[in-house]
């Protein structure tokens, strides 16, 4: 993506071009001369999808550039910048919208909250560090942990019921994200007793009412916050910017919808706990295409809702397009669930190289969930892999909530993997299901894989078309199955 620098053409607000010392009151700086904002591709995406044609739509916003050197930012790395970002994003809300510019330097903040019609844009050089400071993500506000709606500590840049938002450039999104990591070890604790909390209080409609206050108000062994999230959003664009040491999830749509997220460097350090790429949480309309990914756990992961409160809440995933990204590590390439309870259905996985990665094709839930995961394609896929080349589970072992109601059973259901070729020295797929709730119309055409003996387990029907798999009998057209 190209980046323009910004300052050098006196487009933009600075002390040096209106003043010394930047005012305190925003009302007082001048309108920002508009710029061109050159690196933009405004041109919409139209993917021909295996259930009908989508398109993409980049967001609208004005470009009015206000540097945050005119709020008073400074760039040394050790200046909290927090008052200057929501000082300069003011002063774009007042204009009508616009474009936070963000200079060569490194610039410590807390979180960064976007609102309607503004992009936050790093320039060649930029980095943002967030503080390690936990009490600077407070107060709380309205997220979701692992399928589960809570008020919990703020994601570090976060939108709230807004409509086009942009995080763009060639700069770098550093988390420094080790001050959080140590709580893994008690996070089940807090997600348990939010869980329970749910259970107490679903009413006879099944619906949550009140969403539960802050299990980590202010205290250290809580929930972690999420990296960047839009929730609620419409017309979200992340591009070119690359991402770093995630506190947890790096990236979160959370429902939204016509969410775009492409050409990014998406990384987490192997030490940080839940380190996943992209999350698609209970959102609509998502093109991820492009990005790089080296990732302490799944790449991309679409999630919509835990147990009983995804069920309740009804919000599924769906028309999620996922093309030409390439990864280097992880648990999992494009997966699925678990937490799935609301529902996630028209999946595109198109072209995509995952190597390095634990399993490639991933597809997993458990009794508890509920829910159905219907209409996904896997689709010409170069892939490496380390555990399984393609897992589907209905019997996932790993949630860190143990469901209340085992008996609401997850279905899976119509999954094409297709035109896949690839070698390795682990078993070449697992097909877990459940004989109370079996798979349907599970499919796998023009797939060779060779590598040692998969496993099939309650999963019988199968169909194989112009497939050969390590340990599968030459010609077989089912996939023999325990």
């Amino acid at each position: 993506m190209k980046s323009t620098s910004l300052v050098g053409a006196c487009v933009v607000l600075i002390a040096g071009c209106i003043g010394d010392a930047p005012p305190d009151d925003v009302s007082t700086i001048s309108e920002p001369v508009v710029g061109t904002c050159s690196w933009r591709n405004t041109a919409p995406v139209t993917v021909a999808a295996p259930w009908g044609s989508v398109t993409f739509t980049p967001p609208t916003i004005p470009c009015n550039i206000f540097n945050i050197t005119s709020f008073g930012a400074v760039g040394n790395g050790t200046t909290l910048n927090t008052t200057a970002f929501k000082n300069a994003i003011a002063a774009a809300v007042t204009a009508g919208g616009g474009v936070i510019d963000v200079p060569s330097g490194t610039w410590l903040t807390g979180p960064i909250v976007l609102k309607s019609n503004i992009e936050l844009h790093l320039e060649s050089g930029s980095t943002i560090k967030f503080s390690q400071t936990f009490g600077d993500y407070l107060p709380v506000v309205l997220t979701r942990w692992e399928g589960l709606d809570v008020n919990n500590f703020s994601p570090f840049i976060y939108a709230l019921s807004a409509t086009n938002v942009a995080v763009s450039g060639t700069g770098t999104i550093d988390g420094q994200g080790s001050a959080w990591w140590g709580w893994k070890s008690t996070q089940k604790t807090e997600d348990q007793n939010v869980y329970n909390y749910y259970i107490a209080h679903l009413n006879s409609s099944g619906v949550l009412s009140p969403i539960p206050a802050p299990p980590t108000s202010g205290k250290t062994g809580g929930l972690r916050p999420t990296m960047i999230e839009c929730n609620k959003c419409t017309n979200f664009l992340l591009e070119g910017v690359k991402t770093a040491n995630p506190p947890y999830w790096s990236i979160h749509p959370l429902y939204s919808s016509n969410v775009i997220i492409r050409n990014a460097n998406i990384t987490s350090n192997p030490s940080g706990s839940n380190g996943d790429g992209i999350d698609p949480d209970s959102s609509t309309n998502v093109l991820i295409s492009n990005n790089t990914f080296s990732t302490s756990d799944d790449n991309v992961s679409i999630k919509s809702g835990l147990n009983e409160d995804g069920i309740a809440v009804a919000k599924p995933s769906s028309g999620i397009v996922i093309q030409n990204n390439t990864s280097s590590t992880g648990h999992g390439g494009a997966v699925i669930g678990s937490e799935m309870s609301g529902g996630v259905n028209n999946v595109y996985v198109k072209s995509n190289t995952f190597k390095g990665v634990q399993r490639p094709v991933y597809i997993k839930t458990l009794p508890g969930r509920g829910g159905t995961v219907s209409n996904v394609w896997y689709d010409t896929l170069t892939i490496g892999w380390t555990t399984d080349a393609l897992d589907v589970t209905t019997n996932y072992g790993s949630s860190s909530i143990p469901p209340h109601n085992t008996s609401l059973l997850p279905t899976v259901k119509n999954v094409t993997i297709q035109n896949i070729t690839a070698t390795g020295t682990a078993p070449v797929y697992e097909f877990i299901g459940l004989s109370a709730k079996p798979f349907s119309n599970i499919a796998l055409n023009n797939v060779h894989l060779t590598g040692t003996n998969g496993t099939c387990k309650t999963a019988a029907g199968i169909k194989l078309t112009n497939t050969t798999l390590t340990g599968v009998p030459s010609g077989s057209t089912t996939l023999p199955c325990q």
